[in-house]
């Protein structure tokens, strides 16, 4: 009960008092119960929201050594690895919290947006509910397309998935807009040096750039 206590102390101090009457509070918690998975990972929280993410690391690696069956400690470490910048060690915390619940949603999230940081992204177009001709917006999916050639979609997204390409599956809109907001998007990121788009679609073309001519 006193370490739970001690959480809430950290969770109110850091919505109302100035950051050094917290830093002492977490500083008093962390002294009372040192080795307690809920006020570590209480005053990881906070150091992480706060920008010091070595420290925050430190305190969900003592937590996890008490209570390794937690998948928050886990997802709290990927965090704090994320804003280091140590990307095999934010994989593993991900992959161990994956471990714990494979439906973990915030591990998922979180673990597809790091692949995307490693890997190049596909919008594949998901075969189901083409397949089954699902009507949305008066257009009918899967028209004009040669039936042997439809079959093979979900071959072609399985062998995409085993190379390790992330495949985002596009059932609500058509692939190409996947792609032309994705790529809008990259171009706006300042990380990103250059965009490749892989297509035969000519309307994708409204994605390059007109650069004016030196001469």
């Amino acid at each position: 009960m006193e370490a739970r206590s001690l959480a809430e102390t950290i969770e109110k101090a850091s919505r109302g008092q100035p950051p050094e009457a917290t830093l002492k509070l977490l500083e008093m918690a962390l002294a009372r119960a040192p080795e307690h998975p809920v006020v570590l990972n209480s005053a990881a929280g906070y150091l992480l929201r706060t920008g010091n993410a070595a420290r925050a690391r430190e305190l969900c690696e003592r937590a996890l050594r008490v209570d390794a069956n937690s998948k928050v400690l886990w997802i709290n470490l990927a965090g704090a690895c994320r804003v280091i910048g140590d990307m095999a060690a934010e994989m593993e915390a991900l992959d161990k919290a994956l471990a714990l619940d494979p439906r973990y949603v915030l591990a998922l999230l979180q673990k597809g947006e790091a692949l995307q940081r490693l890997e190049p992204v596909v919008a594949v177009e998901h075969t189901v509910a083409r397949i089954e001709r699902v009507h949305l917006a008066g257009v009918v999916f899967g028209d004009g397309i040669d039936p042997d050639l439809l079959t093979q979609f979900p071959l072609l997204e399985e062998v995409l998935l085993a190379a390790g390409v992330v495949v985002w599956p596009i059932v609500e809109f058509e692939a190409d807009d996947a792609l032309a907001a994705a790529a809008v998007a990259a171009a706006a990121d300042k990380r990103v040096d250059r965009v490749i788009i892989c297509t035969p679609d000519k309307d994708l073309a409204q994605c390059v750039p007109v650069r004016e001519s030196s001469s």
